[in-house]
């Protein structure tokens, strides 16, 4: 499954690259715990950049956990 704009797309490659941790769920899919603060593209707003988590999210890319920290899929 891929993020539906080029926008999306580069916030996944940016919560991917900031990724702390890399969890294999039972279900085989590998996911990374994420501080978002670190991952929000240089002059976005929050706003911006919520949009396009939220996308992430309907894709099935993102989780959030609590406002400052998320799940991010990672490539196998």
């Amino acid at each position: 499954m891929s993020a539906t704009t080029e926008a999306s797309a580069h916030v996944l490659e940016m919560l991917r690259a900031n990724s702390t941790t890399s969890d294999l769920f039972p279900d085989g899919e590998v996911w990374g715990l994420v501080h978002l603060a670190d991952s929000k593209p240089r002059g976005w707003s929050k706003q911006q950049f919520a949009g396009h988590l939220s996308d992430l999210k309907s894709h099935g890319l993102y989780a959030p956990i609590t406002a400052a920290i998320g799940r991010v899929k990672l490539e196998r």
